[in-house]
């Protein structure tokens, strides 16, 4: 079955409001049949997506492309991923196909048992039934899934307990000096216990947040596993973190706002780049969301510290001399309380650093570029958000899987943009 990443489809109903509680029962079906008859046949890019996301990988210089679709009420978050890998296609096959390499290449996969082997319906090679368990902190996911290799990638089809239904669908294109690797995921958060639920009751982004989470760190580690088949120490970020210079943090913001290449993926929601540095840790994240606001109009808005209680958790925001900035957050198992300092140094756009409090050094950053719509403007909110620093849970989190740095700064960059563009759309 031909698959396009250039439009994100949900299933329609234009019944009357009256019956919105059927509605809803029906929505949730109609996910799980999407999921199911998605899981049933084969997958693969068309020419025109492969095409398409080459071009915003090369527009992107280097950093990882995301794009989140927008939450459908009823419908499981799904989200597209695409990293270059000086690996070639048969050195992915070899992990992605091999329920043995899982463990090896997430080693907090502590069990992908074999249960069941059949010809797969692809002509592919042996579709794999696995039992799995994840350990993280606080409980273990467990559930089945099946392992569907294809000519052009494999499919991790989500069929029984945590996070089902669900796919994971990934994708090789051939380069001239590797592969890129594209991960098409949509999994079902709320069924991956009672931590998961209140973070996504928490949100109307939470569901996307943590789909998008577990996303990135699976196709990296796919590919960090096939560049080091025999080396699991060169597989992980190691050493002294280094913070971004303020240009290099918004170096991908332009691209994002107002770069052509990215214009196929406009329509779906949120776009974001994921910039690694040269040591593999994380050197920036940056979401672009378009706003019903006049450019000059949206970027002083932003500029406005009331303006940031729009971010989950944000409690309060005071104004202090010397632009700075105090937060108190009412976050559970992180501390955001901090003083952001402002540099006001550009057009349509600023930087804040925390100057005092448990994350110093880490930064955010506004840019504003008008869209190509009357009235409507591209934000793209760029972070280096030190969540390593915030607190026990997630520095320990990052400890064992340090590729969570990157998952984790994307959750919180795309669940904060989203939620500025919701409440300033609202007000």
């Amino acid at each position: 079955m031909a698959s396009s990443p250039l439009t994100s489809t949900a299933c329609p109903d234009r019944r009357p409001a009256r019956r919105a509680a059927r509605l809803s029962i029906t929505a949730g079906v109609c996910a799980a049949l999407t999921i199911a008859a998605a899981a049933a046949q084969a997958r693969t890019l068309d020419a025109r997506s492969q095409q398409a996301i080459e071009a915003a990988l090369s527009a992107l210089r280097g950093a990882d492309l995301v794009v989140l679709d927008d939450p459908v009420p009823g419908r499981a978050p799904s989200a597209l991923l695409a990293t270059r890998a000086a690996a070639a296609p048969a050195a992915l096959a070899a992990t992605l196909g091999d329920p043995r390499a899982y463990s090896d290449a997430i080693p907090s996969l502590v069990r992908a048992d074999v249960l069941d082997r059949r010809p797969s319906a692809s002509g592919a090679g042996i579709d794999q039934l696995i039992d799995w368990e994840l350990e993280i902190p606080l409980f273990n996911l467990r559930g089945k899934a099946w392992v569907r290799p294809r000519a052009d990638g494999v499919d991790l089809v989500l069929a029984e307990g945590d996070l089902a239904p669900g796919q994971l669908a990934f994708t090789w294109i051939p380069t001239g000096t590797g592969a890129t690797l594209v991960l098409e995921s949509q999994v079902n958060m709320r069924a991956a216990g009672w931590i998961f639920r209140r973070v996504a009751a928490r949100s109307p982004f939470g569901e996307g947040a943590m789909n998008v989470t577990a996303a990135y760190v699976v196709l990296r580690a796919a590919v960090e596993r096939a560049l080091h088949p025999a080396d699991p120490r060169a597989r992980r970020p190691r050493g002294a973190r280094t913070p971004p210079a303020a240009a290099a943090l918004i170096a991908d913001a332009t691209v994002l706002a107002s770069s052509p290449a990215l214009d196929p993926f406009r329509a779906r929601g949120a776009i974001a780049a994921v910039r690694r540095a040269h040591d593999g840790h994380l050197a920036a994240i940056s979401t672009a969301v378009s706003i019903a606001l006049d450019a000059d109009a949206l970027a002083a808005r932003l500029a406005a510290p009331e303006s940031w209680r729009a971010f989950p958790g944000w409690r309060r925001a005071k104004p202090l001399a010397g632009d700075r900035v105090a937060i108190d957050d009412n976050l559970p198992l992180v501390d955001f309380d901090a003083v952001w300092q402002l540099a006001r140094d550009r057009a349509r756009g600023f930087t804040a650093t925390v100057a005092d409090g448990a994350t110093r050094g880490a930064m955010f950053a506004w840019d504003v570029a008008p869209a190509r719509a009357a009235n409507r403007s591209v934000a793209v909110l760029s972070l280096y958000p030190r969540l390593e620093t915030s607190g026990y849970v997630p520095r320990k989190l990052i400890a064992a899987e340090p590729l969570l740095e990157h998952g984790m700064s994307l959750a919180l960059g795309y669940a904060d943009a989203m939620s500025m563009a919701r409440a300033l759309a609202t007000r």
